[in-house]
C-alpha cells in the first residue's frame, strides 16, 4: 500500500506577501515625509541665519558712520561712494544702506530690510515695515516662506536694536 505524503515546501503565500510589501511602502512613504520635514527645517534655518547675518553686517557698517546714520533713510544714495569716491558720511551710509538692501532681496527670496526708528520694533511686515521714527534705531528684515501646508504664506521677520542712538 502506498501513502501519497504531500510535502510542504516553506515560501510566502500571497497574503503574506501583500501585507510585507504593504508595511515596507508605509516605511518607505514615512522616510519621504521625514526627508520633506527635515528639508524643510534646513530651509528655515538657512533663511534665519542668513537675516542675521545680515542685520549684523548693516549694524558693524552703521557703527562706522553713526551721525549719518541716525538720518537715514532719508539721505540721497551714491553708488560712487561705494568704489572710492569721495563723499559726505551720509551719502556713505545711505549707498552702504540701498547695496544692503539689494544683496539682502538676491540671498533672501522676497527679502526686505529696512534702517529706521521705531517704539515698536516687533511689528512690520514684508508689505508694510511700521516704522514710526520714534524710539531707538532697529534694523529689520522680512522675508516669506511657505507656510505648513505649503500654500499659505507666513510672514518671518529678524530686528534687532542698534547700540547707537
Amino acid at each position: 500500500m502506498r501513502l501519497f505524503h504531500r510535502s510542504w515546501h516553506g515560501g510566502f503565500s500571497l497574503v503574506e506577501l501583500t501585507v510585507a510589501v504593504a508595511i515596507f511602502s508605509m516605511g518607505i512613504g514615512s522616510f519621504s515625509l521625514l526627508l520633506l520635514l527635515a528639508l524643510q527645517g534646513t530651509l528655515e534655518s538657512r533663511l534665519q541665519s542668513v537675516a542675521v547675518s545680515q542685520v549684523r553686517s548693516l549694524a558693524e557698517s552703521m557703527e562706522l558712520l553713526p551721525t549719518a546714520a541716525s538720518s537715514l533713510p532719508h539721505a540721497s544714495a551714491s553708488p560712487a561712494c561705494l568704489q572710492g569716491s569721495v563723499c559726505a558720511p551720509m551719502q556713505m551710509a545711505a549707498a552702504t544702506l540701498q547695496q544692503w538692501q539689494a544683496q539682502l532681496a538676491r540671498e533672501i527670496p522676497g527679502g526686505s530690510g529696512t534702517l529706521c526708528r521705531d517704539s515698536t520694533p516687533a511689528d512690520g511686515s514684508v508689505r508694510d515695515d511700521c516704522c514710526d521714527g520714534a524710539g531707538n534705531r532697529v534694523v529689520k528684515v522680512f522675508w516669506t516662506e511657505p507656510g505648513a501646508s505649503g500654500h499659505e504664506i507666513e510672514d518671518r521677520r529678524i530686528v534687532a536694536r542698534l547700540p547707537l542712538s
